[in-house]
């Protein structure tokens, strides 16, 4: 029976036409559970919250450039050259805070290529889709293939992760494209292609910096994570100081890209002055929304007395709230309430547990790196998070909610094959 089993096995696995089925399959399924909610992985209210959250700034964006294409009269509260914004008595007000990229080129694929709203939502969801399937492959190709199955199927049934895939604000797909161009770099580590990814990680840094600073810290250091992890794999594991080096590169490429928009972001916010955007964008936006922030320089009752609670909020208060303070499923039909204790059987494993020495290292290695990547928001992103409790959530699904049942699903399995090995040992 064994051996029919691996000989079909084998036999599908290298059959190329039902690997192309198969991709196929799960393309229409993640679509329809991304664009629909078709499995009801979120609950109805909270996928259309987050389906249409913060979209307002995208729409509002859309109908000003609609008026002006009609010939309608339009007034700008100020430049016209932002992508975000909200209409108010009969005036686009720019949203500041950042440039706004994508509504400046859904306002093109509506007006000039007569695309619709329904279209864009579509074209959006279809690339969250594509990007996590690449992302899954990759990590598959250099870490495991059992990790990329359980990290796609984290994606697949997160209810927040389902909710913000096709949302034009936050196009989710940039959050997970940069470490697309990083395994590459990882696979093409000695050849000389590696800087066309590089190149392209930079572009799409940029870009998502053009679109939005949110979660930047996390985007980069997820990108980051196999070279992170990289000195402990089993097999084929980079040196300490070749990590080192890529990691630094990399980093400065992420920087280089977040500067170039910031630079084009403070000449427009200094409306042709560099520098007195620049000191506009750091005392309006940094020290409000981040771990500098001053609350000397905001005014509880002009400003909100919520931005005032976030700015004297504390680390331990804000990481309190994403541990202990979730208000939704963790996957589809399994509770929030088992995050802490999946954190601690995690922990048991890596460091009690009698896996070998290097599983164990490498263990630690992943858990700890992909931790780091959603508290580095966290906590450099303070007032921030303290703040929009409905969106940063979000975050920990970035490969951590992936480890924490990973690394069970590993050590049950490794112990089951032990077993069977033991018992085939005492019976010849």
């Amino acid at each position: 029976m064994s051996q029919k089993f691996t000989k079909v096995y084998q036999y599908l696995k290298n059959d190329k036409n039902f690997k192309f089925y198969v991709i196929l399959l799960v393309v229409f399924a993640t679509y329809g559970n991304f664009s629909r909610n078709q499995y009801h992985v979120a609950p109805t209210n909270f996928f259309n919250f987050l389906r249409q959250d913060s979209e307002r700034l995208v729409l509002d964006k859309i109908l000003i450039d609609t008026k002006y294409h009609n010939g309608e009269s339009v007034q700008y509260k100020n430049s016209n050259l932002y992508g975000l914004g909200w209409v108010g008595d009969d005036k686009f007000y720019g949203y500041t805070a950042q440039i706004g990229l994508q509504g400046h080129i859904y306002s093109i694929l509506l007006h000039k290529i007569g695309l619709s709203i329904k279209n864009l939502k579509r074209i959006v969801t279809l690339a969250s889709v594509i990007v996590l399937m690449i992302l899954s492959y990759l990590l598959g190709k250099t870490l495991n293939f059992q990790f990329a199955i359980v990290l796609f199927l984290s994606f697949f049934y997160s209810p927040w992760i389902v909710g913000f895939a096709g949302n034009l604000y936050w196009l989710m797909f940039l959050w997970f494209l940069p470490a697309v161009f990083i395994f590459m770099v990882f696979i093409d580590i000695d050849k000389s292609r590696k800087n066309i990814w590089l190149a392209g990680f930079t572009i799409v840094i940029f870009i998502k910096s053009l679109c939005g600073y949110e979660y930047l810290s996390t985007i980069v250091l997820f990108s980051l994570a196999i070279f992170f992890i990289a000195p402990f794999l089993e097999e084929k594991p980079l040196t300490k100081v070749r990590s080192i080096k890529y990691i630094i590169l990399i980093f400065s490429l992420a920087l280089l890209g977040f500067s170039l928009a910031i630079l084009i972001h403070a000449y427009l916010r200094g409306e042709g002055n560099l520098l007195l955007g620049l000191k506009s964008i750091y005392e309006k936006d940094v020290l409000r929304r981040t771990l500098m922030g001053d609350t000397t320089r905001f005014n509880p009752e002009l400003d909100g007395f919520r931005l005032h609670d976030s700015l004297n909020s504390s680390i331990f208060e804000v990481l309190k709230i994403y541990i202990l303070g979730w208000y939704d499923d963790l996957l589809k039909n399994i509770s929030s309430h088992n995050f802490k204790f999946l954190i601690l059987l995690n922990i048991y494993i890596i460091f009690f547990s009698t896996e070998m020495l290097q599983k164990k290292k490498l263990n630690m290695a992943i858990f700890i790196v992909y931790l780091a990547v959603p508290l580095s928001w966290f906590i450099l992103g303070k007032s921030h998070s303290f703040i929009h409790t409905g969106h940063n959530f979000v975050l920990w699904y970035l490969g951590f909610v992936g480890v924490l049942f990973y690394i069970p699903i590993q050590y049950i399995y490794n112990f089951c094959v032990r077993c069977l090995r033991e018992i085939n040992e005492t019976n010849p």
